[in-house]
């Protein structure tokens, strides 16, 4: 399973280095990724331009993305850090839901193309 997500970080250009940081191999705790591993998350990629981030998210397990974000949600480093980066994120308008990070619409695959 593939998810792909989207949200902003604040515009404060301090705090956007901050949270690169924070993502840092060097300054993440390894708790944390070793804890996402447990659910079956195989690979998490994000990419940044300017305020907007961009989250894939690959999964071995076929989980919906409610069932990961539970077991998320019950690993306790996982809420520590997740207060931690609430700071430098804020949701997007007009989503219709609470979420910080919403799943994207894929419009195009080039395979489906050929």
């Amino acid at each position: 399973m593939n998810y792909c997500l989207t949200l902003d970080l604040n515009d404060d250009p301090k705090l956007i280095e901050e949270c690169k940081q924070w993502h840092s191999p060097e300054s993440i705790r390894k708790e944390i990724p070793e804890g996402i591993r447990t659910t079956g998350v195989q690979e998490i990629e994000i990419f940044l331009l300017h305020t907007r981030l961009f989250m894939n998210v690959e999964t071995s397990n076929g989980s919906r993305r409610e069932e990961l974000e539970k077991m998320l949600s019950s690993l306790p480093s996982h809420k520590k850090w997740e207060l931690l980066i609430d700071n430098y994120q804020k949701r997007l308008k007009n989503t219709g839901n609470h979420r910080k990070w919403q799943k994207m619409e894929r419009i195009f695959k080039f395979t489906d193309c050929i």
